[in-house]
């Protein structure tokens, strides 16, 4: 099996593009494997697309603040039974897994020989699902939750394709209006009314960390030999045959235009959307990112 993992960051259209790639004869493609809910349960919207496949892997974070969140006691004898009692309940619900087996994967504590086991569980039920190609997305941001994952993944063979956005602006403009709308990925998006005021100055600091965490996801793959392809959301948006014609190659797969997805553009013209918009444009101009407003003219994004 050929294994892949689509590296990216929130709001690139990596949900529209793994979309497209269940279309893809011999690809075995979903979203998140390793995602986090806060009360520990999927959403019955997602179980729809996740439980045909195997549940998202909520793996405990690391840091005493979160620990102390998640009411967890202090010692480490403590902090390592709760995080077991967690893995062995999430196990134990995966479809194919007897209990005992769930268990003895968890007797190994270790969180990297956690992940190893969860992703060889995952291969199968791609194997299964008649895919000789495995896909599914990780945000770069939550790697540093997971310890032991970016090698878990390099050691296992995995290949990467590096999803980014050029358009530093629109990207998080485009996760800040999602966070105020309460709405972040919709399948045929008819659009609202609503408008809704920027910070400008938490925009302009998340544009800045967002070029940083870019740079330092590049560095990585460079510095750990990861066999990686970066492609952008804007080649995505403005020639869909190149865009895949470039990743059908890295995969060494023959090129089929895969269909289009019905996720929906959750931003389009931003001057109908953001309250304070004026504003907005003399600040990205005084950040020397003019032009950044441009309204994306394109359907298919998600």
């Amino acid at each position: 099996m050929q294994k892949y993992v689509m590296l990216t960051r929130g709001r690139t259209g990596s949900t529209a593009i793994l979309d497209e790639f269940r279309s893809i004869a011999g690809v075995f493609s979903v979203q998140e494997l390793f995602l986090r809910w806060p009360d520990g349960r999927v959403p019955a919207d997602v179980m729809r697309d996740f439980y045909r496949f195997v549940l998202p892997f909520d793996v405990w974070k690391s840091g005493p603040a979160q620990e102390v969140q998640a009411g967890v006691p202090g010692s480490a004898a403590d902090r390592e039974s709760a995080a077991t009692n967690r893995i062995r309940r999430l196990l134990s619900r995966m479809r194919g897994i007897p209990l005992a087996q769930a268990r003895k994967y968890v007797d190994a504590t270790l969180e990297g020989k956690l992940h190893a086991a969860y992703l060889s569980y995952a291969e199968r039920m791609a194997m299964q699902g008649g895919g000789g190609r495995l896909i599914f997305k990780v945000l770069s941001n939550n790697l540093a939750e997971r310890k032991g994952l970016t090698r878990v993944l390099k050691d296992s063979g995995y290949r990467v394709l590096y999803l980014v956005r050029s358009n530093l602006v629109r990207q998080v403009l485009s996760g800040l209006i999602a966070r105020k709308r309460g709405a972040y990925n919709r399948r045929n998006y008819a659009g609202d009314s609503s408008t809704h005021s920027i910070d400008l100055d938490e925009l302009e600091f998340l544009v800045k960390v967002e070029k940083i965490r870019v740079d330092e996801d590049r560095a990585m793959l460079k510095d750990m030999a990861f066999d990686f392809l970066e492609v952008s959301y804007e080649e995505f948006c403005e020639d869909r045959e190149r865009f895949y014609r470039r990743i059908f190659e890295f995969m060494s797969l023959p090129f089929e235009l895969p269909a289009r997805t019905d996720y929906s553009i959750m931003t389009g013209d931003l001057r109908k959307q953001i309250a304070n918009f004026d504003q907005l444009e003399a600040r990205v101009a005084r950040m020397g990112l003019q032009g950044s407003l441009i309204e994306d003219r394109h359907v298919a994004c998600g």
